[in-house]
Formats: C-alpha cells, sequence, structure tokens
C-alpha cells in the first residue's frame, strides 16, 4: 500500500466551489511513484488520480490528472464504515 500524498493545488469543489484538499496514493512524479507521505504541488510533472471529500457540501470526487492537468472528473460514493453495536 502506497504512502498518502497531499496535493497542493487552489483546485476547488466541482460541486459547490468552495476550497478542499486533494490527496492521492498513486500520483507519478516525473514518472516515478512517490513512496514517502509528503505533500507536493500539482505541476505539469504530476500524472495519476486524486481524490477529495468536500467538507463544505460533502460530495467526494476523483480526478484524473496528465501533466498536472484534470482530464477527468467524477462524482464517487462517500466511503462507509458498518456501524458497530456495543453489544452481543
Amino acid at each position: 500500500m502506497g504512502a498518502v500524498i497531499s496535493i497542493k493545488t487552489d483546485m476547488p469543489c466541482p460541486n459547490c466551489h468552495e476550497p478542499m484538499e486533494w490527496q492521492s496514493k498513486s500520483l507519478t512524479y516525473d514518472g516515478f511513484y512517490l513512496g514517502v507521505a509528503q505533500t507536493i504541488p500539482l505541476s505539469e510533472r504530476v500524472d495519476g488520480e486524486m481524490h477529495g471529500l468536500c467538507d463544505s457540501c460533502g460530495k467526494r470526487f476523483d480526478v484524473e490528472l496528465a501533466r498536472g492537468k484534470a482530464i477527468g472528473v467524477r462524482q464517487s460514493e462517500p466511503l462507509s464504515l458498518p456501524l458497530l453495536s456495543s453489544g452481543s
């Protein structure tokens, strides 16, 4: 499992246009996978996919990147965890 990479970008939420944070575990930088958790700027040296969950509207997005540009954006379902019961 790869390291979580934070992406420094001013790309807002595609739905409500509020600022949001983006992360990835599958980016390449100059063609190499990043194996250490770090923050990188979004630039033409970055390819892969980044993910974000908007705190303002609650929507989750996956963005495909090529040379630092968004070439595909899709809304995905927020991750949900099963509720654990305290009894039994």
